[in-house]
């Protein structure tokens, strides 16, 4: 009786090593746990191409172990045959019953294989859902001077400028933000910063000055556009740039500066870059006022110094627009904190939904708004820097309405407090530490909200929670 013949060749050599097999199979199933296997569908993704080239191997050795069990039971199985009635039944059942052992070792080798490869993807998964959690913190440089950041980040946002092929940019004013509104810096402050700018724009010559431009409600009342003297008739595909120092008071001599640009026709950011700054006292010499409108920028001979705005009694009867004169650095105080500056922003979003609606087919434009905050300084601290790391680190497309709205408002009269499709909209969390805020989206034509989670300041000396940041750039 031939064995190859009834058993196969792809059996006999592991029945030649069936006593170690066995006791291999023994000592894995008292170690190995298996139970990944049923998981894998969830990690594949996380194989490389060498790794999912083994588990193709020890999938196609398992298939083949598979096969040789069915077979093992066969003749283990199998009746006399009438053919052959004296044929040696015992024996042909011994090896099917070895045949079973052999494929079954053989297949324990391949699984605990596969479980080794498996339980490595599980720890790029659980890294990268680590990282993930991550995704949106930002660690803030120490500050440096306001000229060193301006010169960085204006080469950056044109050159973002320039990549999206906007050949026009305009730059109109450097705006001081404090308590929530927008005062224009000095002529001589907005000529530096313009200087600084044309050299940069070199050859290109794509950086212009617009003369009296202002917002202005479309015809029809459809919305709101910019316009400005010498607009060319198609002046699509032009960007503003977007200049601020968010200071916590007049007088202050560290701030958040904020550099970008946005599409001149729907107001969608497409450049953003955020730095603390110090040494922005020339900033406050000489301070314009936009009380008129949001465009004309008058400079007065009568104009008092910062400290003397800072310390000035606050007016009812004064415009709207008119520099608030309370400082933010009193709530700061009044927390036991010294420091406007934080150190770092902590994102949670747990249900991944800002990638969910960055995903939408038709995406949303969405306007980071902080009104809900009661105190205006920190909510202006907080919508920037949560703008900046979406901005770096999302997808969403991102409207500098917020921006728009307080610096360009001027005599318009009922104002919407939203220029985009939807918000991000800011609001204190009563149930966590003094500068932790939960966050939500909503639709502007539909009022539908959804949650997305909480975004906390952490301050130096401070720990919010521990946790890993990506620097800003």
């Amino acid at each position: 009786m031939n064995i190859f013949r009834i058993v196969g060749p792809s059996i006999i050599l592991a029945l030649l090593f069936q006593a170690p097999l066995a006791a291999a199979k023994k000592s894995a199933a008292e170690t190995v746990d298996f139970s990944i296997l049923e998981q894998r569908a969830a990690f594949n993704a996380y194989l490389t191409m060498s790794e999912r080239g083994e588990v193709l191997k020890y999938e196609r050795i398992l298939e083949q172990a598979a096969s040789d069990i069915r077979a093992g039971r066969h003749l283990s199985e199998r009746q006399p045959s009438k053919l052959d009635p004296h044929e040696n039944m015992a024996a042909i059942r011994a090896r099917g019953k070895e045949m079973i052992e052999a494929a079954e070792a053989v297949q324990l080798e391949a699984q605990t294989s596969l479980v080794a490869i498996y339980e490595t993807a599980k720890v790029r998964a659980s890294e990268a859902a680590i990282a993930a959690s991550r995704k949106y913190n930002i660690e803030l440089p120490v500050p440096v001077d306001y000229d060193e950041a301006f010169a960085a980040s204006a080469g950056k946002v044109l050159q973002s400028c320039w990549d999206a092929d906007y050949e026009d940019i305009l730059f109109d004013q450097v705006f001081i933000q404090v308590n929530g509104a927008h005062v224009a810096a000095s002529s001589a402050q907005r000529n530096a910063a313009y200087d600084k700018l044309i050299e940069l724009d070199g050859t290109r010559f794509s950086v212009s000055v617009p003369q009296d431009i202002e917002l202005v409600q479309k015809d029809g009342g459809a919305g709101y556009a910019f316009k400005y003297a010498d607009q060319a008739e198609n002046s699509k595909h032009t960007a503003l740039l977007v200049i601020e120092i968010i200071v916590p008071e007049l007088g202050s001599d560290q701030g958040l500066m904020r550099m970008g640009a946005m599409d001149l026709e729907t107001f969608e950011l497409v450049a953003n870059q955020v730095l603390p700054v110090n040494a922005v006292q020339d900033l406050y010499e000489g301070l314009q006022s936009t009380a008129s409108t949001g465009a004309e920028m008058v400079e007065s001979a009568e104009t008092p110094s910062a400290e003397k705005v800072a310390e000035a009694p606050s007016s009812e009867s004064a415009p709207e627009t008119e520099v608030p004169v309370e400082a933010t650095g009193s709530a700061i105080a009044e927390s036991g904190r010294t420091h406007f500056m934080p150190s770092s922003l902590l994102v949670s979003d747990p249900q991944h939904t800002i990638d969910r609606l960055a995903a939408l087919p038709t995406p949303y434009v969405f306007q980071v708004e902080a009104g809900a905050i009661t105190d205006a300084g920190r909510a202006a601290r907080i919508a920037c820097l949560l703008e900046s790391t979406l901005f770096d680190n999302s997808k969403l497309k991102l409207s500098a309405g917020s921006f728009v709205l307080s610096s360009y408002k001027g005599d318009l009269e009922n104002l919407p407090k939203v220029l985009s499709d939807a918000i991000l909209m800011l609001e204190e969390d009563g149930n966590a530490p003094l500068e932790s805020y939960k966050f939500s989206a909503i639709s502007k034509a539909s009022q539908r909200t959804i949650e997305i989670g909480t975004a906390a300041l952490e301050f130096p000396g401070e720990n919010v929670a521990e946790t890993q940041t990506t620097e800003i750039k």
